[in-house]
């Protein structure tokens, strides 16, 4: 899978209910109300979270569903939004077919699905509002399949899309992506844990021949990053939390990062990434979205300075009164609403040359850094 390719650091492969622990370790452990790995190595998940929703190939809300299978033997499946109302009709009268949006659901790594309902339904809504196909692609789940394993799906998940981007015989390419995806308009999204992959995955891609494939931008919803050291938002925010305090955090990152690894591993800091560096990677533009009541937010807004100072294109949308992980919450809503706008004008807007100031300015008003 190229130079980047990354490997594997557990020993279990496949879809399976079993983890690499010791059977010496304790009889059970995991996160308390969300994950229980029992002494045989099985894992149980609380359901309290997990509520899945099907697709439907009957439009709701003016977006059709429908899953499609990526690889059986892993149990990959890529569920695929398309909207049907009359704006997409007009979009495709002028443009043909829609931009393509890869969508990565969050979870710590450990948890949900892109059948999870919260994540089922900011698809079909970013599907209507931005007017964008939506993949929503699944990656196989620590602890049972440790980083990288969630790189690697995701990544084959873009080598898919390339493949029915490029075969010849359009018979055998999925009838929706052919019909409606413009494969020289993709983006990426990723939430929470999926921006972080987002992340692992865009420099892995630049190593790679895509065509005609061709990644225009990527947006990165409160990126799921970590560090030994507590940064002063994490201190601030450590108690008044109920998405993701910092304790919780901690959890994820011990049952995901490579065994012995630590949260200043490159997979949870991206700031101390190996070579190359990103100034000599050839990066699509960015968009960073971060919350001003998000713990994780000073993890964030470091990034966004280190991919500015590497003389990247990227821009900050700050939300100030916004949890984590925002745009799947009903109460704030509103705030999903402008994030959508944002991504509108995100995907229309062309490649333009690396802003100079104000990347770390805690800016107020979003569509000031849209």
């Amino acid at each position: 899978m190229g130079s980047m390719s990354l490997q594997a650091e557990s020993s279990t492969s496949g879809l399976t209910n079993r983890t690499d622990f010791s059977p010496l370790d304790d009889v059970e452990q995991g996160i308390p109300g969300l994950l229980t790995i029992q002494s045989d190595g099985s894992v149980v998940r609380s359901n309290i979270f997990l509520q899945n929703v099907d697709a439907c190939q009957i439009p709701v809300d003016g977006v059709a569903s429908k899953d499609v299978v990526v690889d059986s033997d892993r149990g990959l499946i890529a569920r695929i939004f398309v909207p049907m109302g009359k704006k997409q009709e007009e979009e495709r009268s002028i443009h043909k077919k829609l931009p393509v949006t890869l969508f990565v659901h969050g979870g710590g790594f450990c948890m949900f699905s892109a059948s999870t309902v919260i994540f089922h339904d900011f698809c079909r809504k970013m599907a209507q509002k931005a007017n964008t196909l939506v993949v929503s692609i699944d990656y196989r789940l620590a602890p049972e399949h440790r980083l990288p394993t969630a790189y690697n799906d995701c990544f084959d998940f873009l080598k898919w899309l390339q493949s029915q981007a490029s075969e010849e015989d359009r018979s055998t390419v999925d009838p929706w992506l052919d019909c409606y995806a413009d494969f020289s308009r993709c983006f990426w999204f990723g939430e929470s844990a999926g921006a972080n992959i987002v992340h692992h995955i865009a420099l892995r891609a630049t190593t790679e021949d895509l065509r005609p494939l061709q990644v225009k931008g990527l947006v990165l919803s409160q990126p799921f990053f970590g560090s030994e050291e507590r940064t002063a938002s994490e201190i601030e925010l450590e108690h008044d939390e109920p998405i993701i305090p910092p304790a919780l955090c901690d959890e994820f990152w011990k049952f995901s990062l490579p065994h012995g690894a630590s949260r200043d591993h490159p997979y949870s800091n991206p700031l101390n990434e190996v070579l190359p560096p990103l100034s000599k990677l050839d990066l699509p533009r960015m968009l960073v979205v971060v919350g001003g009541l998000d713990p994780l937010r000073d993890h964030q807004f470091s990034y966004v300075s280190h991919v500015h100072e590497a003389g990247k294109n990227v821009k900050l949308l700050f939300f100030r009164d916004a949890q984590h992980s925002f745009p799947l919450m009903a109460d704030q809503s509103m705030y999903a609403d402008m994030l959508l706008k944002c991504l509108v004008k995100f995907m229309q807007r062309r490649s333009k040359p690396t802003e100079t100031s104000g990347c770390r300015r805690r800016i107020s008003a979003c569509m000031n850094a849209c």
